[in-house]
């Protein structure tokens, strides 16, 4: 994310952070709580709202991390979401779970260049 102060997005039910919203220079970025930019809107109110309408199908979706330990980027799920760190767990490019390659896996301080959407 980029310098300026990002705003907590709450779930209305639960006071959950969702995500947050951040002014850039030519607008507002949504993104999940650990910092990955999803979308760019020209006001914060479409970005509010692109949290809200989108931060649970994309947490829940395909994403790829990078195994730093044989260098190769594999699909996973998020199994574990905090602020500064996200638990994946290895997938097949469908998205299944195989006992023969299933890897757990704690990626500190994600961003794109360790972690991405599929």
């Amino acid at each position: 994310m980029n310098t300026h102060a990002s705003e907590a997005i709450l779930n209305a039910d639960s006071g959950e952070i969702m995500g947050y919203v951040t002014k850039e220079p030519s607008g507002w970025a949504s993104a999940t709580i650990f910092g990955h930019v999803f979308s760019r809107s020209l006001t914060r109110s479409e970005a509010e709202q692109s949290v809200r309408d989108n931060i649970k199908s994309l947490l829940q979706g395909l994403w790829r991390y990078f195994d730093a330990d044989d260098s190769e980027w594999y699909s996973c799920r998020l199994a574990e979401i905090y602020e500064n760190r996200v638990v994946v767990h290895r997938t097949d490019e469908l998205g299944f779970e195989n006992s023969n390659s299933f890897k757990r896996v704690i990626i500190k301080l994600p961003t794109d260049s360790n972690l991405q959407v599929a």
